[in-house]
């Protein structure tokens, strides 16, 4: 699979189109989400804006459950928030190593990874004030598959931990500002 089944010919659309109108480049990713009761939202995904334009198709629909487990007072009905954070974090990854090796030529037959959110709760739940509420680290392993070179296969992997959105995020950082209405 020579293309690793990504779509490259709309990605090269994108730059193309991103390179002749910058703001095609300015995106907003939008979700809305409804308290399901307990510890369980209700979470909506169907838009994509770019150039302040909702460019996704009618058929981008996509409907989340977040949850705890029991131990924090879920019912355990869906991924909890951290274990999303590291599901975006792996398809980032992994999209951007298929998307780089189908533009470098890199084929791969799998990419697997397995990823630990190392935390110290007693932050959040207010035992030791001096310990952070967030993480403290994340590990990540990845095992690629591929007949290419590997110093290739190392290529595209390095290129997508300099500059996959999640990743650079996680890492700096991001104003988060709020907005409550009491109806």
């Amino acid at each position: 699979m020579k293309d690793n089944g990504v779509q490259i010919e709309e990605v090269k659309k994108l730059v193309g189109a991103v390179s002749q109108n910058r703001e095609m480049g300015k995106v907003r990713f939008h979700a809305n989400s409804k308290w399901g009761g307990g510890t369980k939202t209700n979470v909506s995904i169907n838009s994509l804006f770019a150039g302040g334009q909702n460019v996704a198709g009618p058929n981008r629909n996509f409907e989340l459950v977040v949850s705890e487990p029991p131990p924090l007072g879920g019912a355990d009905e869906g991924a909890n928030p951290v274990e999303y954070i590291l599901a975006g974090l792996c398809g980032c990854i992994t999209a951007g190593m298929t998307t780089n090796g189908a533009l470098f030529g890199v084929e791969f037959d799998s990419i697997e990874m397995s990823i630990d959110f190392l935390q110290d709760v007693a932050g959040v739940f207010g035992l030791d004030d001096t310990v952070s509420n967030g993480g403290q680290e994340i590990k990540m392993t990845i095992n690629a598959s591929s007949k290419s070179d590997h110093a290739q296969v190392q290529k595209v992997k390095d290129i997508i931990m300099n500059k996959s959105p999640v990743k650079i995020t996680m890492e700096e950082g991001i104003k988060i500002t709020t907005e409550l209405n009491i109806v």
